[in-house]
């Protein structure tokens, strides 16, 4: 199959609460089940099969460096923009819904454990223990 078109994502992380949130930098990455994961659903249900499992695996942090941690204001948006081939994340054309989810990479725990002197410990970070957020669906149908 010659899929020789690109999906453009402008994937962004909008604070709609009230107080300020701190996102891991390396978190705005494309994976599977952590940080940004881009989903393609079938209408059968199923998952998109490609040749390409989006995998980026983030560092550990240094405890020493605060700047690897984004603080995000009420109202401000912190985001990634990005080119993914389609022939990488879906294996025949069709119709499908796109979405998009994010969840951290880090516990509360392993933060503690790890870095309980470091400032950014007593701040309130996007750990993994938070429920995922997620972007509306997207219609997309990818024709030959």
């Amino acid at each position: 199959m010659g899929l020789r078109i690109s999906l453009h994502l402008d994937a962004q992380l909008v604070n709609t609460g009230e107080g300020d949130v701190y996102i891991y930098t390396w978190d705005l990455c494309w994976n599977a089940f952590r940080g940004f994961s881009l989903h393609l659903i079938a209408p059968d249900g199923s998952s998109a099969q490609g040749k390409v499992l989006l995998d980026c695996v983030p560092p550990p942090p240094d405890p020493r460096d605060v700047y690897q941690f984004v603080r995000l204001e009420p109202g401000r948006l912190y985001g990634l923009i990005d080119t993914i081939k389609l022939r990488d994340v879906v294996s025949k054309p069709g119709n499908y819904r796109l979405q998009v989810t994010f969840s951290g990479s880090l516990s509360r725990e392993w933060i503690h454990e790890s870095m309980p002197t470091a400032p950014i410990a007593a701040l309130p970070l996007w750990t993994m223990g938070r429920p995922p957020v997620k972007s509306n669906e997207i219609d997309l149908t990818i024709t030959p």
